[in-house]
């Protein structure tokens, strides 16, 4: 006999009830971040998800992705391509399951040390109920600069604005005069006031000029300008021992068939596809190589050491 399908919605529901109670079950702290708990605090509109998105206390991650493999979940094969801002999350598979589990063991944007940012959305955490379960959710000013900088995270500066514009009416709106202030109160504790910037002047924070831009916040400007991977390798290779560079640029531009698959899953089977694939990741990079050379000469210039120090 053919089993049932479990719905999407029902799954989205169940899998934030087990994890949290798991979680509970070993002591672990977690945060169940966007998804129906941000519709239901009037954050964002209901719909329809395809994962579960859990905020991990940084010192525990591995612990806890231990104990979802044990218990028949898999972690989903990723590239191993450089990356602007640190990889922070793995996705967990299960056949059973028509969803996924995005584990997080910190949330970018928030410049604070991982564990220290974790302490400040867990001391004003919320509960929320899955499936006759109470668990454990950002409360509203934090999920609102959580859905915030998911937004910006890959948006360009020019576009920034208007993509957390229909954020940023939300939060008016559930918070009424005092969107501004808390918000940037919350933004101020999480070392998210430049990440969050565009958010909240749209909902009327009274912010400061902006100070010396860290390494950090460097790093998260280059990162949302970026189209595809090409700055994340030209930082790579500019920051990478001389002997190594050569190396860099043979991955850059011919990945070995795996990690060829894992960048583009569409690739046909066999030679022909793999060249073919080589082929034309070449002319994309090309093509977007003197955006990524600009935005990566912006990035360094601002990255040098002084010399005075």
């Amino acid at each position: 006999m053919e089993s049932a399908r479990l719905a999407t919605a029902d799954a989205v529901l169940l899998a934030s009830a087990w994890v949290g109670f798991t979680a509970r079950s070993m002591g672990v702290r977690t945060l169940v971040v966007k998804g129906p708990a941000a519709a239901r605090q009037g954050l964002r509109k209901p719909r329809a998800s395809s994962d579960v998105d859990v905020l991990v206390e940084p010192h525990r991650f591995e612990e806890f992705v231990d104990r979802l493999v044990d218990a028949g979940w898999q972690e989903r094969s990723a590239p191993t391509t450089p990356r602007i801002v640190e990889l922070h999350s793995v996705t967990l598979l299960n056949a059973s399951w028509p969803i996924d589990l995005d584990l997080h063991r910190f949330w970018p944007g928030f410049l604070l040390e991982p564990a220290e940012a974790f302490d400040v959305l867990w001391a004003s955490r919320v509960e929320e109920e899955f499936a006759g379960i109470a668990v454990d959710v950002p409360d509203p000013p934090s999920t609102a600069l959580i859905l915030g900088l998911h937004t910006l995270r890959h948006t360009a500066p020019a576009a920034a604005l208007s993509s957390v514009a229909p954020l940023a009416e939300a939060a008016r709106t559930v918070f009424g005069d005092q969107a501004g202030s808390l918000l940037a109160a919350r933004a101020h504790l999480l070392g998210a006031t430049e990440t969050c910037r565009p958010l909240l002047e749209t909902v009327g924070s009274d912010l400061t000029a902006p100070g010396p831009e860290s390494d950090e916040l460097r790093r998260w400007r280059l990162n949302a300008a970026a189209r595809g991977t090409s700055s994340a390798w030209l930082v790579h290779l500019s920051e990478a021992p001389t002997r190594r560079k050569v190396a860099i640029v043979a991955s850059a531009l011919f990945p070995s068939p795996r990690q060829l698959r894992l960048l583009h899953p569409e690739t046909p089977l066999g030679p022909r596809g793999i060249a073919g694939a080589w082929f034309r990741r070449l002319g994309h990079g090309l093509v977007a190589l003197p955006g990524a050379m600009a935005s990566v000469r912006g990035f360094r210039r601002r990255h040098r050491p002084d010399p005075r120090a």
